[in-house]
């Protein structure tokens, strides 16, 4: 069953965070309600809880047809990195909201972790509150410039190994996602 988008009741632009948008009527079988549209991504998700993999995900914008790019590459240790694998999918016509939404399903971005009421500054960081003992650090970096937001960190380190999921944004609406994985 799809849902089916209703026009707007107003286009009064509205804030949650740092994100802008409207209320919008949404219909899903016989029900109806209203959404913040600054949530709703034309971009395929995860909704039941699936982990897709880079290159399946990449498969899947393929069948909706989206334009975008995938590339797999090991990296070597150096004196600034981990050796390790790194991962890439570049979307184009896509915004930073929609990076944050895909994110939020191909990284399980944990949903303690809460999107920040404003950019505070260059570099905004929210910490997963409730990540597991093993976990060293899960947190979220949000950078911006001039007040604009630019891109997105999540970071998980642990005992042996660490992942790093970047999604920057360009000035052309092109969202580059990149998966970095390593072990010590």
């Amino acid at each position: 069953m799809a849902v089916g988008i209703g026009n707007p009741e107003g286009h009064e632009s509205i804030e949650d965070g740092c994100i802008k948008g409207f209320w919008v009527q949404i219909k899903f079988g016989p029900k109806s309600g209203y959404v913040f549209s600054g949530f709703i991504s034309r971009f395929p998700v995860s909704t039941s809880g699936e982990k897709p993999s880079f290159a399946d995900y990449h498969k899947k914008l393929k069948t909706f047809s989206i334009d975008s790019e995938y590339t797999n590459k090991d990296i070597k240790a150096s004196a600034k990195s981990h050796a390790g694998n790194e991962q890439t999918i570049i979307i184009k016509k896509a915004s930073i909201i929609d990076a944050f939404l895909i994110s939020r399903s191909l990284f399980h971005v944990p949903l303690a972790i809460k999107w920040p009421k404003q950019l505070i500054s260059k570099h905004t960081f929210a910490e997963d509150t409730k990540k597991p003992d093993k976990l060293w650090a899960s947190t979220l970096d949000l950078v911006s410039v001039e007040g604009v937001l630019k891109e997105i960190n999540y970071r998980q380190r642990a005992s042996g190994w660490g992942v790093t999921f970047t999604a920057s944004a360009t000035d052309d609406s092109t969202i580059k996602f990149t998966h970095y994985a390593f072990s010590d």
